[in-house]
């Protein structure tokens, strides 16, 4: 669901920031992923999980429960906001760098990281593309300017 929620908003970004304001922009990215997220969710039987869930009765789940959809609605607000003032170039970067610091910080961080010679080499390709494909799109498009 967030893969097809990053692709909306990237080609939204991307193709028709300057013509839309940011709310438009929000609420045609919503409308355009409502269907097929409703449609994975039922097929995969997520909705009918949600149903029946036992948490619905319980206050406190329920003030998580909105405290993570104002959450969500501020992501998607800043990001859009971001991309409107700079570029999509910078949040992709930006993304890049958070991932970095939540990847590294999370081996030493969360304790729960089992060291391996083959993972970590694995993390550290992972990382080094990461930055190779992010400063090769900066270069890109301080080239086209």
């Amino acid at each position: 669901m967030f893969m097809i929620e990053t692709v909306i908003t990237a080609n939204l970004s991307s193709y028709i920031f300057i013509q839309m304001n940011k709310y438009e922009i929000m609420f045609y990215n919503a409308l355009l992923v409502l269907f097929p997220v409703l449609l994975l969710a039922y097929g995969t039987g997520d909705m009918e999980r949600a149903y029946q869930y036992d948490g619905w009765s319980n206050p406190f789940f329920i003030l998580n429960f909105f405290l993570s959809c104002i959450m969500a609605f501020l992501l998607i607000y800043f990001t859009t906001l971001v991309t409107q003032l700079t570029s999509p170039l910078t949040l992709a970067v930006i993304g890049c760098i958070k991932n970095i610091i939540v990847t590294y910080g999370g081996m030493f961080i969360g304790g729960d990281y089992v060291y391996s010679l083959v993972n970590f080499i694995g993390i550290n390709v992972s990382v080094a593309a990461s930055l190779a494909y992010s400063y090769l799109k900066y270069k890109q498009q301080m080239s086209k300017k």
